[in-house]
């Protein structure tokens, strides 16, 4: 009797489970069919601002911006060159980073010369990353790669960048490099990292930005400020990417460094940085 009773009791619980399942499918049909209205709906109402939207020209410097005559006289010295050496072919071999970028970034960390005067102020001016990328970029007339693995793809430096980078792609890549160089080197490249370095408040930015606490002595001062205020403005790399097309040639690489270099897979180039290291 008992048993007769629980089995009329799962058999209503299963029906019951039954018919629920069947309702909540027909109602997750017309579910999807509500959403499927809404996402045609959406599109259309989308194609539609998109042909009456006016077109949106990229940012441009401001007719008032601050001038840079104020960012130029931030340190007027004296400066002074660390002597690096020249570069040892191990570095370049062990570097993660290929030769056509190591190579002219060694060239330009040896020829940097920095500001002798000690900061004391809690806001010192100091040399943001953004500054250092752009001198660098002066001097070598290269591009920073976009990643260690678009780097290691390519046999030379590149004319043009055919994909969107941003500007903290090309600093990141660029402070990376420069931090292994250091490693491998055992040599001091640059002064000390700083996470609030304050220049760029002398161009109206008054955001503190990661950088080196000595100022560099910069290369090609007025277009670097150029270049900076647009890149600033704009928030891309465009006209980093605009003044390497326009120089029309590439520095000529070290062929050899560069197929030595490609021949060698990562173990390798490991091995070799844990000899200059260890």
């Amino acid at each position: 009797m008992a048993l007769t009773k629980e089995l009329d009791l799962v058999q209503t619980i299963s029906l019951d489970g039954h018919q629920s399942v069947r309702e909540q499918r027909d109602l997750l049909w017309l579910f999807w069919r509500y959403l499927l209205q809404l996402s045609q709906g959406e599109v259309r109402l989308m194609d539609t601002c998109k042909s009456s939207a006016p077109e949106v020209l990229p940012a441009a410097v401001p007719a008032n911006a601050p001038s840079l005559s104020s960012w130029l006289s931030l340190d007027p010295g004296p400066f002074s060159n660390w002597g690096l050496p020249s570069p040892d072919r191990a570095w370049l071999l062990a570097a993660s980073w290929p030769p056509w970028f190591t190579l002219p970034l060694w060239s330009w960390l040896q020829g940097s010369c920095w500001s002798q005067y000690c900061y004391k102020s809690r806001t010192p001016h100091g040399t943001s990353y953004i500054e250092l990328l752009l001198d660098f970029v002066f001097t070598a007339g290269i591009c920073p790669p976009a990643s260690l693995e678009a780097a290691g793809q390519m046999p030379e430096a590149p004319e043009d960048l055919t994909e969107p980078v941003a500007v903290r792609q090309m600093i990141n890549c660029f402070v990376q490099a420069v931090r292994q160089l250091e490693r491998l080197s055992r040599h001091k490249v640059w002064p000390l990292r700083r996470k609030k370095v304050f220049a760029l408040r002398a161009l109206g930015f008054e955001e503190p930005r990661i950088g080196v606490e000595s100022r560099l002595q910069l290369s090609r001062p007025m277009e670097l400020g150029s270049m900076l205020l647009r890149t600033l403005h704009e928030g891309s790399a465009q006209a980093i990417v605009d003044f390497v097309r326009g120089l029309g040639k590439k520095p000529h690489p070290d062929i050899s460094l560069q197929k030595t270099w490609q021949r060698q897979t990562a173990s390798d180039r490991a091995k070799i940085g844990r000899m200059l290291t260890k």
